[in-house]
């Protein structure tokens, strides 16, 4: 996909992050709390999301690699730093 395409889907680019695209990184499941591993496919900026208006921080959307082709939303606070 390109930048275009993937800024369209996940929303803007975040300018700065701990974390860059196609960096591998390890996270807990917020749902199952496994530890996951994954690659970053886009880092979206922070700010309000549409459904129920909260604003978010920086989210890192992550291809895990027990599931390619879907992609998790990985919030800083899930990142294990190793």
């Amino acid at each position: 996909m390109t930048n275009h395409e993937l800024e369209e889907l996940y929303g803007q680019a975040a300018m700065y992050s701990d974390h860059k695209r196609g960096e591998r990184v390890a996270y807990t499941d917020s749902e199952t709390g496994a530890r996951c591993l994954g690659t970053i496919l886009w880092v979206c900026a922070p700010g309000q999301i549409v459904a129920g208006g909260r604003h978010h921080p920086v989210r890192y959307i992550v291809l895990r690699d027990e599931s390619p082709g879907f992609a998790d939303t990985v919030y800083p606070g899930e990142i294990i730093e190793e």
